[in-house]
């Protein structure tokens, strides 16, 4: 029961029970009334006078009332969140000082839950931008606990933004010797930068740029903000760079020296054939000959690879049909291919695939990787499969072989120039390949497991006819 009704309920029930009690000894000490028939049209009197001054009462005090109802009405409507009602009250007693405060009290709510929702939108657009950055974000009280994270930063160690949330930072999977030293740094208070390798548990590595800057209240140290950046393309671009670069400067010295080489194998060769047609007969001087004629032959071979991987990459682009060329590859190392035991499969699910390459270099590619392979091997299946991308455009050629296999740490430097585990091999083969591969915009590359064998794939892109 509000207040209003509750005034209205007592006005209505003590003003005519006060009228009778002020009425009989008004009547009786003062009037000195005493016989029955006055008394009866007294009461008559009373009761008449009473249910006159019931809803008379009612009426003033529901009048009394209206503005506590009023007020009630007003302060509801604040309390469901309607900052723009008013109080309509306008006399200048109690009520109306009441009623002022509380539409003053309305604006300053209305002002307040403005700029309070104008910053939860500038709060929600931040947060927003930060969950959304490429750049790790997390924030740490000053026990060195993640209050908030971004996904970035939880990606670069490996966890969800819920695992990180009151992870301790320095137990995060940073190397043994970088946790302690970040430790030390942060206790010390002074803002911090570093370049810090993350171990995963897929073996790989993940670098990364971590900055931490302490966020401060009124001079007191709250926590840091931890910014971390992921370096580890950024830092594979630069050591493809200076491997370029490398391989740039080793190609302008090969190409000076294989021209400077030419001219004396030519004439050696040359002096070589003469010594050849004077010896016919001495069958101990024709030994040394031939063996001299093999060297140089090999040699020879040498200074075509020197220059073959020194000079610029000359383009025939054509439309090339993939099993033509594997095939015309067979073709050149079937002499080979019969004095082994091993056995070529060829596997083409989409036959007539065609690319767009110049042939002759793709056909050397092959052959180098084709014949690395059948060296590898005693005996078995040498599998050729091509394989069509049609999401990726692309034709993928795998040479999958039975062989020895080649060791982990000697894996990612096959294609380098001048590595080779073969005692004869010059160590071009592959690396001539990886860059003609490269030059029709392809790449090539090679899995190995040590006694089970080696597959290298040729990724090419595919003719859109």
């Amino acid at each position: 029961m509000t207040l209003a009704k509750k005034i209205q309920l007592t006005t209505a029930t003590v003003i005519p029970i006060g009228f009778l009690l002020i009425q009989l000894p008004f009547c009786i000490f003062v009037l000195g009334i005493n016989d029955h028939h006055t008394w009866f049209w007294v009461g008559v009197m009373s009761a008449s006078g009473s249910l006159v001054s019931i809803p008379l009462a009612y009426t003033i005090i529901r009048w009394i009332a209206k503005p506590l109802r009023n007020l009630r009405e007003t302060a509801e409507k604040f309390s469901s969140g309607n900052y723009q009602a008013r109080s309509n009250i306008q006399s200048r007693d109690e009520m109306g000082l009441l009623a002022t405060t509380l539409n003053k009290m309305a604006e300053d709510l209305a002002l307040r839950e403005k700029i309070l929702s104008e910053k939860e939108k500038k709060i929600s657009v931040l947060w927003n931008a930060i969950q959304h950055s490429t750049e790790g974000i997390a924030l740490i009280d000053k026990n060195l606990n993640i209050l908030q994270a971004n996904h970035a930063f939880g990606r670069m160690f490996g966890l969800s933004v819920l695992d990180l949330v009151e992870h301790s930072f320095i137990s995060l999977p940073f190397p043994k010797n970088v946790n302690k030293e970040i430790e030390q740094k942060m206790r010390e208070g002074e803002p911090w930068a570093e370049e810090v390798e993350i171990p995963h548990s897929n073996g790989s590595e993940q670098v990364c740029y971590i900055s931490a800057t302490p966020v401060e209240t009124k001079n007191v140290r709250e926590g840091w903000l931890v910014v971390a950046i992921d370096n580890t393309q950024r830092r594979k671009l630069e050591k493809e760079i200076r491997k370029k670069e490398h391989l740039a400067a080793i190609g302008g010295f090969l190409t000076m020296i294989s021209h400077e080489l030419r001219n004396p194998l030519t004439s050696i060769k040359m002096n070589v054939d003469i010594l050849t047609s004077r010896v016919v007969g001495d069958h101990h001087t024709q030994k040394y000959v031939r063996i001299l004629r093999r060297e140089l032959n090999r040699l020879e071979k040498l200074v075509r690879d020197l220059l073959a991987y020194a000079r610029p990459v000359q383009l025939d682009v054509q439309p090339v049909d993939v099993d033509q060329l594997i095939e015309r590859t067979m073709d050149v190392l079937f002499p080979m291919l019969e004095q082994s035991e091993v056995e070529v499969a060829v596997h083409n699910p989409q036959p007539e695939t065609k690319i767009a390459v110049d042939p002759d270099l793709i056909q050397q590619v092959l052959l180098n990787v084709v014949q690395n392979a059948l060296e590898s091997m005693e005996n078995g299946v040498l599998s050729i499969s091509v394989r069509a991308e049609p999401i990726t455009n692309a034709v993928y050629i795998d040479v999958a072989d039975q062989g020895c296999g080649i060791e982990k740490e000697y894996l990612e430097h096959i294609f380098d120039p001048f590595f080779s585990k073969k005692s004869n091999g010059s160590g071009l083969g592959l690396a001539i390949s990886k860059k003609l591969v490269e030059s029709h915009g392809g790449t090539i590359s090679a899995m190995s497991e040590p006694g089970v064998g080696t597959k290298v794939t040729i990724w090419l892109p595919r003719l859109i006819l």
